[in-house]
């Protein structure tokens, strides 16, 4: 699930122009890296946040790759999944009791340990990447499978509904809870390009 650095720092500088509540499709092309990929950002908002992020929303970010793959029943792959939660302050990072409290996981001093729920649903509990000094976390395409359909796996075509509502708490520093919250559109369109639909007929 670790993310490359370099798929990082193209993104951030799109992300400030989504819109809320509906997935922004750019197609972004890096010259240094001779690499052209999609990318979809869909803003969300702070339930609970420190000061420093009163004047900023929390930004999801979806890399994908497209083209044909597991014999054509799937198009596109995920190349980079994170959630953008702004600047960060501080230099202090979550001591290991704080985190067991609050998530009932094994710390890991390199990664977040997050909780989230799906239309108000069971609490799940998740390691995810931490990058950029606890700016953004990173996820691959099993949670986004989940986050889009609520399941691990790739939604076989025209099956499952979609989720509506993605909550997720993360512990970035002591004192620092924050709780986001994504009211989720159509996924259709994200589904298909980064391979998380399973298309019955080959294409």
């Amino acid at each position: 699930m670790r993310i490359a650095f370099g798929a990082v720092f193209p993104l951030l500088f799109c992300a400030c122009i989504a819109r809320a509540q509906e997935w922004i499709q750019a197609d972004i092309s890096d010259p240094p890296r001779q690499s052209q990929y999609i990318e979809f950002t869909l803003q969300g908002k702070f339930l609970q946040a420190p000061p420093s992020l009163n004047d900023k929303s929390p930004m999801m970010i979806i890399h994908c790759q497209p083209g044909r793959y597991s014999s054509g029943h799937m198009h596109g792959k995920l190349l980079a999944g994170l959630l953008y939660m702004g600047a960060a302050v501080g230099d202090s990072v979550v001591g290991d009791e704080i985190r067991n409290e609050l998530f009932s996981s094994k710390s890991d001093p390199g990664g977040y340990y997050v909780e989230f729920s799906l239309d108000d649903g069971k609490v799940q509990t998740e390691h995810w990447d931490n990058l950029l000094n606890y700016q953004l976390v990173g996820f691959g395409s099993r949670e986004l499978n989940n986050i889009l359909w609520g399941q691990l796996l790739p939604n076989k075509e025209n099956i499952n509904p979609p989720v509506k509502k993605f909550v997720i708490a993360i512990q970035r520093y002591i004192a620092e809870k924050i709780v986001m919250q994504f009211d989720m559109p159509d996924p259709t369109k994200v589904s298909e390009l980064c391979g998380c639909t399973y298309f019955k007929e080959k294409k």
